[in-house]
């Protein structure tokens, strides 16, 4: 993203402290408190002799720091993602510098404590942890925790530099127990809960927002999964049947209309945040540290879920400092149901209530419709049983872009 980090920034009080502290630190901070920055600049004000190493868990964020570390010619600066650096069997540094420390098992947080010989500073937010495991399939860590074991000081970063005002208002009523309080900005740009009849007219209207967009230079597109998948919603007495784009068929969808746009998916990483305008589509995860003018959260519906990860929403609502866009077909997804202020949107929320007709179906009956993976499957004779109340014609399983899926056959209700 061009010039989205400042390469001289003007440090806060509580910012200064962090910079002028030794190594076997702990800093904590919500989404838009400077952490990346920081992390960044302890890096660049290392001496040069010193073989320093930015560690984080995703690609994308790999890429974006790369990007700005890069401006500063700093030849004794690594910038590396977890997997890649136990695939180099855990290469030694001088300083080792970890963002997102709640992707990370404490193992994971043993293992760079002992391969750095200065020692580490460790930033993250465990409100933004939606890895509930690391590639090991060891359990990622909580701050308390990480705290209580490494016994390491503790920095805590209180202000929001990032997120407007309008869109902390969103954010902090759909969290409201999230410490995302404040905010140093209004824009007068209230974030946006689009409602469309079909997934068509939602991506009808998302390519032509793009085309006419003059006033974001970095948007940001996030999606819940890489794969596209047959997901089945309750809309209007019926279960209606569609597709849900991945990431390379939204990618191939706006490049044919005429769109630039870049992308991540899974192990090959084509984004780019160098240009005058970006477009970046990405999942939610691989959005996780990095900052956008607008963010696009499509595909909200209620049959797209978040895979047991409530702080999905949370992660990819927070990347936005300007403009929040959450769009959906038929009924809303969960994460949007539940009660809060609907004064912090524009907008429309079609949601499930207990007078529905529909309401019978419950949320077990959609994921019929949607890929489950092998730990999730489901029994067909299970599905019977359960819902042969709603008069199933038909229920037989065929392979799709890899993934189970359940396919339903049903009468409309």
């Amino acid at each position: 993203m061009q010039n989205q980090f400042p390469s001289h920034p003007n440090w806060t009080e509580e910012q200064k402290k962090v910079l002028l502290s030794s190594p076997n630190v702990i800093v904590s901070g919500c989404a838009g408190s400077g952490k990346t920055l920081l992390a960044c600049h302890i890096a660049i004000q290392q001496p040069s002799t010193s073989h320093v190493a930015i560690m984080v868990f995703t690609k994308s964020l790999r890429t974006f720091i790369s990007n700005y570390v890069d401006q500063f010619d700093r030849e004794n600066i690594t910038v590396l993602y977890e997997y890649e650096w136990v695939n180099r069997d855990f290469p030694k540094f001088d300083l080792i510098i970890v963002d997102e420390f709640q992707d990370f098992s404490y193992n994971d947080i043993k293992n760079i404590i002992y391969s750095s010989k200065l020692g580490v500073y460790l930033f993250g937010d465990s409100e933004q942890r939606i890895y509930l495991k690391n590639f090991q399939k060891e359990n990622t860590i909580d701050i308390l925790d990480l705290i209580k074991k490494t016994n390491f000081e503790h920095f805590q970063l209180t202000e929001n530099f990032r997120i407007s005002e309008e869109n902390k208002n969103l954010i902090s009523s759909i969290y409201n127990s999230y410490s995302l309080k404040n905010s140093k900005y209004s824009t007068g740009i209230k974030p946006q809960i689009l409602h469309f009849e079909s997934i068509a007219d939602e991506l009808n209207w998302l390519k032509n927002f793009l085309l006419k967009n003059s006033d974001y230079k970095n948007i940001g597109i996030f999606l819940k999964q890489n794969d596209s998948f047959v997901c089945g919603y309750p809309y209007k007495h019926k279960v209606r049947k569609e597709q849900i784009f991945g990431i390379m068929e939204l990618y191939d969808y706006l490049k044919n209309g005429g769109i630039t746009c870049y992308y991540k998916h899974k192990n090959n990483d084509n984004l780019d945040f160098s240009n005058q305008v970006n477009i970046n589509i990405m999942t939610y995860h691989s959005s996780k540290g990095l900052e956008f003018d607008c963010v696009i959260l499509p595909f909200a519906n209620y049959a797209n879920d978040n895979y047991g990860t409530y702080n999905l929403p949370y992660v990819g609502m927070t990347r936005a400092s300007k403009k929040i866009i959450i769009t959906y077909a038929g009924l809303v997804a969960e994460e949007y149901s539940k009660p809060f202020n609907t004064t912090t949107f524009q907008g429309n929320i079609i949601k499930r209530t207990p007078s529905d007709e529909i309401s019978s179906i419950d949320k077990d009956y959609l994921r019929l419709f949607i890929k489950t993976k092998d730990k999730h499957s489901v029994e067909i004779d299970k599905i019977r049983k359960e819902y042969q109340h709603l008069d199933i014609s038909d229920c037989n399983t065929f392979k799709y872009d890899h993934e189970k899926i359940i396919n339903i056959k049903s009468k409309p209700l």
